[in-house]
């Protein structure tokens, strides 16, 4: 779903920078990773779910690659004028809020995850929609997971050379801010089918940022204990580095 830092201490090296991968590429492996983890943690958590995997970290932030999937009418489609070509058949297609380029196996991913959600009772959230100013661009973000829920944990850090206020993972911070130095965390989000703020237990958001970076570090940990203070560190490593 998301590239791993594999940097291990006292090795004395470096790991390469990773590879880029195309938009649409990202954007699939991305909404795989929407449906497994809907899966794993159920609704109660969903939005872990959104906090690490419903942003593609180089295109416009979006989550709606988990929206509902409707089949068009499997019937002939009637004609609206007389005058139409009969040469220009209307072929019936799925309708999904995945995007275009998303491979058949991943939209079905998606679809096995909404039904299992379903089933338990549990809604899909997104986002609200926040208005900025200025919009850093897509191309210039950088985004790195490290660890796993079955490793006990996901730490996700986001960075740009701009402001990131209201955008992204950033836009579900509704309240619940507090301050550690020169970085702010929360853990109190709303989304448009929640607009009430709630504390969130398994997921954490901190952040700094300036006219010039911001850094956004995220941690999920699916036994509600997730870490401050890894949540700092990472950040304020990040940070230090891209001056």
């Amino acid at each position: 779903m998301t590239s791993r830092d594999d940097d291990r201490p006292g090795d004395g090296t470096t790991a390469p920078p990773l590879p880029r991968r195309r938009p649409g590429q990202r954007r699939a492996l991305q909404v795989a990773g929407v449906a497994g983890l809907a899966v794993t943690l159920g609704g109660a958590a969903y939005v872990t779910t959104s906090a690490i995997v419903a942003h593609d970290a180089t295109t416009t932030r979006d989550i709606a690659a988990v929206g509902p999937i409707t089949a068009a009418p499997s019937g002939p489609t009637p004609s609206v004028a007389g005058s139409a070509s009969a040469s220009t058949p209307v072929r019936p297609s799925a309708t999904t809020s995945a995007t275009p380029s998303t491979p058949p196996d991943v939209v079905k991913k998606i679809k096995e995850a909404r039904e299992k959600a379903a089933r338990d009772g549990y809604e899909v959230q997104r986002p609200v929609p926040q208005k900025t100013e200025g919009t850093v661009d897509p191309d210039r973000v950088e985004t790195r997971t490290r660890g796993s829920l079955k490793e006990g944990g996901i730490v996700r850090i986001v960075a740009a050379p701009g402001d990131l206020t209201g955008q992204g993972e950033l836009a579900w911070v509704a309240g619940g801010v507090r301050s550690y130095r020169d970085a702010r965390c929360s853990q109190t989000f709303k989304f448009s089918t929640s607009p009430t703020p709630r504390k969130r237990d398994n997921l954490l958001i901190c952040w700094r940022t300036s006219a010039t970076k911001s850094v956004v570090a995220v941690v999920v940990d699916p036994q509600g204990r997730p870490s401050r203070a890894k949540a700092l560190a990472e950040l304020h490593k990040k940070w230090a580095s891209m001056d």
